[in-house]
């Protein structure tokens, strides 16, 4: 369902008090974020989500990867990452030339959401489902997740 229909019908669900389908719907748009899909998008998602109903966070991925192949940027940084375990949030921005680092990473899950959906509940950042983030030292650094690291070197990105 489109993200407009859904907020329509949270507020039918809550103002008749069907409880069960307002927290559905709330739990729907946690995970979508500031995602818009329209009625094209929701169902492709939706299907997407159907076709790893039952696949590990690793299986997930390389069927993502495949449907919806990564990009040059995505790319990029994911090798960079891969060759640098732990390196710098800076190191990856003079990389890039430009300080859209955190933007890529994000969309590497946002932009192939039914895939991932079953493993987000809205309270984290989507991209921690690929990249493990420290900032221990004050400054960011990153990693593969171990998800990641296998399913990316079966698909020969890294």
């Amino acid at each position: 369902m489109a993200t407009k229909g859904l907020r329509q019908l949270l507020e039918r669900a809550e103002a008749n008090d069907i409880a069960d389908l307002a927290a559905r719907i709330h739990a729907e748009l946690a995970v979508r974020g500031s995602m818009e899909f329209d009625a094209t998008a929701a169902k492709r998602h939706a299907d997407w989500s159907s076709k790893v109903a039952d696949a590990d966070l690793a299986k997930v991925i390389v069927i993502a990867f495949r449907e919806v192949p990564i990009n040059a940027d995505e790319r990029q940084l994911t090798q960079h990452i891969a060759r640098n375990p732990g390196v710098g949030h800076q190191e990856l921005i003079k990389l890039r030339g430009k300080g859209d680092v955190g933007l890529i990473l994000g969309h590497m899950v946002y932009e192939r959401l039914g895939f991932f959906r079953k493993f987000l509940d809205g309270s984290e950042k989507m991209s921690n489902l690929l990249f493990l983030r420290d900032d221990s030292s004050g400054r960011m650094h990153y990693r593969l997740t171990n998800e990641a690291q296998k399913s990316f070197a079966e698909l020969q990105i890294i």
